[in-house]
């Protein structure tokens, strides 16, 4: 499975510094996951190295920073530039999505009915797996 995680907020503290007190959990399940062979993405909100000057200057360091500790090949992070991430997670193949914003899985919700890929929203507890077709169910980690 070709399996993606969300980074500020989910891989690591909330981009405005907030703790996340599930960081440790979720990189602990991406660990689990890699060992068992699927391919692991990153894919952030963030500006990409290409736009290096945007926002916090150079904020792409942290999450290719994170891939490297992590074994996950710089290829396989992905900057959206402040774009919402479901459209690039579709281009991108991906079957399950490690995400922590509200607002990131209602826009899946409302527009990707068509797709397989199921979301793994880390904020709530339980953790919750959302689908398209908008069935719930509680993932153990």
């Amino acid at each position: 499975m070709r399996i993606s995680f969300d980074f500020d907020g989910t891989l690591a503290d909330d981009f405005d510094g907030t703790f996340n007190d599930q960081k440790d959990k979720v990189i602990a399940k991406l660990q689990d996951l890699k060992r068992q062979s699927h391919e692991i993405f990153i894919v952030t909100k963030r500006y990409s190295p290409d736009n290096s000057g945007k926002g916090s200057i150079n904020e792409h360091i942290d999450p290719l920073r994170l891939a490297a500790e992590l074994g996950i090949s710089g290829k396989n992070v992905f900057f959206t530039n402040r774009e919402l991430k479901a459209a690039t997670l579709q281009s991108l193949s991906i079957d399950m999505h490690f995400e922590n914003s509200d607002v990131e899985l209602d826009h899946f919700l409302r527009n990707f009915k068509s797709t397989s890929m199921n979301w793994v929203m880390v904020n709530r507890q339980p953790w919750q797996v959302f689908n398209a077709a908008a069935e719930v169910e509680e993932m153990e980690y």
